[in-house]
């Protein structure tokens, strides 16, 4: 079963892996009789639809091409766009990711007078915007 893209408010992304893992290609071998040679973080296609998750994972990757472009776009910091030009399923992770697997994520870059400038981008709202990337948790707070 699929839900319909359009109807998903919001997406735990456990079985899928995290966007930040790099993990597009799926295995249908439970984990215990994967090969040594098998993907071990490979989505459990028992459990879940590739395609769906690709699809999940991409829009990820499209929200944090999103900020990237708000971010350059005040800023000028070309540095910025570096984050963004790897190969690796660029269909799926939008050249944020170098290779398959978590030492694949390549995170987002700038000048750190840029990323000073990131609450400029949230000043008409009230509300608490959360990036979780790579395991640390950027909080920017009107």
């Amino acid at each position: 079963m699929v839900t319909e893209f359009e109807k998903i408010y919001s997406v735990h992304y456990t079985a899928c892996r995290k966007p930040w893992q790099c993990i597009s290609v799926g295995n249908k071998r439970r984990k215990k009789d994967r090969l040594p040679t098998d993907n071990q973080w490979a989505l459990d296609l028992n459990v879940v639809n590739e395609e769906h998750c690709q699809e999940l994972v991409r829009y990820w990757h499209d929200l944090r091409v999103d900020f990237e472009k708000q971010l350059f776009d005040l800023t000028a910091d070309e540095t910025i766009l570096n984050g963004a030009q790897n190969e690796h399923r660029k269909d799926i992770f939008q050249g944020h990711c170098r290779e398959e697997g978590n030492s694949g994520y390549a995170e987002i870059t700038g000048k750190d007078e840029t990323f000073l400038r990131v609450s400029e981008l949230y000043e008409q709202t009230d509300r608490l915007l959360t990036f979780e990337m790579d395991s640390k948790l950027l909080r920017i707070q009107k």
